[in-house]
């Protein structure tokens, strides 16, 4: 197989990037690691300079003055960078307070026994030159999840132009054993052009992993709380009833989370590389867009089912939208797009559309309220 780069998109949370990256140093299955800072408010990029420059690594931007804090069409109000793979309203997942260097019970065997703090400084070990390369880079703006990792993408085509790309949440973890499973996936399916693996929390638990690509009236259906319990059987199709892969544990999926996943380059000819993401989108519904995309071309999206890795659900977000209405708002305006850029959808759907994500962002204000209602009443007793 031909060269491997990562992409870790950072906004605010230099730490966790910083960690990650320290992590991924240890990996054989990876070449190069870029660290895209997504012009952040915070002192992420002196931190990741000073990270990157102790691991003797390149630092591209240096000169490149402020950035602009530019929100995409799907989230003018909030600027995260880096995200959650939102499962449900906003990401529902668990939000440890630490994080964990397993991928679970599919590669326990290759996890690190630390972060960057226990491979000396900046996650260096003995022997630095047989590493994973590492690079520092800043966007000009931060236009979001698609406009940061597609600027990633850019550079690592530029710079070393992989055979395959990892799009990496700071908050993940994972091993060379689900890498290396993954990008056998990729190479073994035809027209096999993303994949990735099961999700598990920090504490091994199963998390959501995959969607189908549905049409309006269901994908709207899937948007609710209740009515994607109550209709959860024609809403996702058993994993174990998804069409088969190039490899015995692969599965065709409709899309995947955008915490972790590889993109095989030779899918993405010239100006379809550059056009990876819809940086139209802010934030949410950049998978399923993804998945459009290439089912368009014939492609598809490959699901590892015998590898896993961890995903501290959110944890990254949580730093930069606060509370589950924010996040909402953001996630409706991107389906809103989706819907009708993706799915077709003319003026009685829309509006269908914009009525039901009111209802349901009225029900997300209200449980929202009555948490922090009990909260308060705890508190004061």
């Amino acid at each position: 197989m031909g060269k491997t780069a990562c992409i870790i998109l950072n906004y605010n949370d230099a730490d966790t990037a910083a960690g990650l990256a320290a992590e991924l140093r240890e990996s054989t299955e990876i070449d190069e690691i870029l660290l895209a800072d997504n012009c952040s408010s915070d002192d992420s990029w002196e931190k990741l300079t000073v990270f990157v420059s102790l691991a003797g690594g390149k630092i591209l931007g240096e000169d490149s003055g402020s950035c602009a804090a530019a929100a995409g069409s799907a989230g003018r109000e909030e600027k995260p960078g880096s995200r959650a793979a939102a499962a449900g309203p906003a990401g529902r997942g668990e939000k440890p307070e630490s994080r964990m260097a397993a991928a679970g019970p599919a590669g326990r065997e290759e996890r690190p026994e630390s972060r960057a703090a226990a491979a000396g400084p900046a996650g260096l070990g003995e022997n630095p030159g047989s590493r994973p390369g590492i690079t520092l880079l800043r966007t000009k703006k931060n236009g979001g999840y698609g406009y940061g990792n597609q600027a990633g993408i850019n550079e690592a085509v530029r710079l070393w132009d992989p055979e395959y790309v990892i799009i990496a949440n700071p908050d993940i973890h994972v091993t060379d054993r689900c890498i290396r499973k993954v990008k056998n996936a990729l190479e073994e399916t035809e027209n096999g052009a993303a994949a990735s693996a099961m999700v598990v929390s920090p504490g091994g638990e199963r998390l959501f992993s995959y969607w189908d690509l549905l049409p309006f009236w269901r994908d709207l259906l899937d948007c609710g709380p209740i009515c994607r319990r109550i209709f959860k059987p024609w809403l996702i199709t058993p994993a174990d009833r998804l069409p088969r892969g190039g490899t015995a544990g692969s599965r065709m999926a409709g899309a995947v989370p955008g915490s972790f996943f590889v993109l095989k380059m030779s899918a993405f000819p010239g100006i379809y590389r550059r056009e990876i993401f819809d940086r139209k989108v802010f934030l949410y519904c950049e998978e399923k867009i993804l998945a459009q995309k290439l089912k368009k071309r014939g492609l598809g999206v490959v699901l590892v089912t015998d590898a896993e890795y961890v995903h501290a659900h959110s944890a990254s977000i949580d730093k930069s939208v606060a509370g589950l209405a924010a996040k909402q708002k953001i996630l409706h305006r991107s389906r809103l797009y989706y819907y009708r850029r993706y799915l077709g959808a003319g003026p009685l759907r829309m509006l269908a559309a914009r009525l039901f994500l009111a209802a349901v962002y009225a029900e997300v204000r209200l449980f929202e309220t009555a948490v922090k209602f009990t909260d308060r009443t705890g508190r004061k007793q």
